[in-house]
């Protein structure tokens, strides 16, 4: 038993995923741990907050105009959770100001020369069919003042989560000022809701133990992948520099996946140690080709 809980926690200790740097991005911390040029206006306090005011709310149908009329705001809930008290986003009236920061944060522990992906969902939270055709959000990303990517624009009617990323390069940084802004020059529509921003690094990591023992716990040996990756070349080697295992899969997203036997006549790979070499190709601005090589111990 010793046995199997070390080996457990050697195996969960090589496999290294990617870290959200971003904190209290999915607000369940309440109204902390981010900047913003908006005002909050709490729910409880003032039902009909107008432009540049916000709320960390678990419903959207926080805006109820005085007098009890009909409004387009709906009761969207939480982009990963059911509507209930802890259970937040932020929801906020928009200005019609360009370049105004919604939503910052100053990000430390930044890798220098490194690609990280900057995410975040939106909402709308008004009905289309109640505007006509209103001007529906459109936001943009920045970091260290500068415009990243694309202006974004929500399309979908009220309470349609859409994920929105750019990939950005750290260059010499090793801190990074991240905003989301506003780039949406009318008033009439631009209610909208964040949750679940992230800033996470671009990479791919190798666990170095794996046990093909049928047991349906580590029976195979796969890339662990937190980034965008469109193809893989992957090889493993025996001590005696036989060719065990080939995968090539171009522009694919289809993951090597080793079963512990040998290429060719299906035998079980005797328990021993292997070297492998993964060539893979990472979707930034552009394809950037990466290469890893290390070791994996079969245990069987």
């Amino acid at each position: 038993m010793k046995y199997f809980s070390f080996l457990l926690l050697m195996l969960l200790s090589t496999i290294s995923f990617a870290q959200n740097l971003v904190s209290n991005g999915d607000f369940e911390a309440g109204n902390t741990g981010f900047t913003t040029t908006y005002v909050n206006v709490p729910p409880a306090a003032n039902p009909t907050p107008g432009p540049s005011h916000y709320a960390i709310t678990d419903t959207a149908e926080w805006y109820k105009p005085i007098g009890g009329q009909p409004h387009p705001w709906q009761p969207c809930t939480d982009h990963t959770h059911l509507s209930g008290p802890g259970k937040n986003m932020m929801v906020m009236d928009a200005a019609s100001v360009a370049n105004q920061p919604l939503w910052c944060q100053t990000v430390y522990n930044i890798k220098p020369n490194t690609a990280y992906k900057f995410s975040t969902w939106v909402e709308s939270v008004i009905l289309i069919k109640e505007y006509g055709t209103p001007s529906l959000p459109i936001l943009q990303f920045k970091i260290n003042g500068e415009l990243l990517g694309q202006p974004f624009k929500v399309t979908d009617d009220a309470c349609n989560w859409s994920q929105f990323y750019e990939i950005w390069n750290s260059g010499n940084s090793t801190s990074a000022d991240i905003c989301i802004v506003n780039q949406n020059l009318e008033q009439k529509g631009n209610d909208l809701a964040i949750d679940d921003i992230s800033l996470m690094e671009v990479g791919l990591s190798m666990p170095n133990v794996f046990t093909p023992n049928g047991d349906g716990k580590n029976d195979t040996y796969v890339p662990i992948t937190f980034e965008e990756v469109d193809s893989y070349s992957f090889i493993i080697i025996d001590r005696w520099g036989r060719l065990v295992y080939e995968q090539k899969q171009a522009a694919s997203v289809i993951q090597p996946t080793w079963n512990g036997k040998m290429m060719g006549d299906g035998a079980d790979c005797a328990a021993g140690t292997y070297y492998w070499v993964l060539n893979y190709g990472v979707v930034t601005n552009t394809t950037e080709n990466k290469t890893l090589t290390g070791y994996l111990t079969l245990i069987r």
